[in-house]
């Protein structure tokens, strides 16, 4: 999912992430990139989004569907 693209690096989807969620740090980003969990959390909240916005989105630009079930929708 988030992590799988915030943690190809240099890949050009990295780069997607701040085109989607403009205000994410690119550090924090890059520090959460093999916790894929803790960055949806931080993208949804420093974005005032709930989780499953968080995730729907990266679905909808990425082209791609999430393998994993979501646990919680509060960020």
């Amino acid at each position: 999912m988030i992590g799988s693209i915030a943690s190809i690096a240099p890949h050009p989807n990295t780069s997607y992430l701040a085109m989607v969620f403009p205000n994410a740090d690119p550090q924090v980003v890059s520090a959460l990139s093999n916790h894929a969990k803790a960055l949806t959390r931080y993208l949804a909240q420093i974005h005032e989004l709930t989780i499953t916005e968080t995730v729907e989105t990266v679905e909808a630009f990425f082209g791609f569907e999430t393998a994993e079930p979501l646990q919680s929708d509060v960020a």
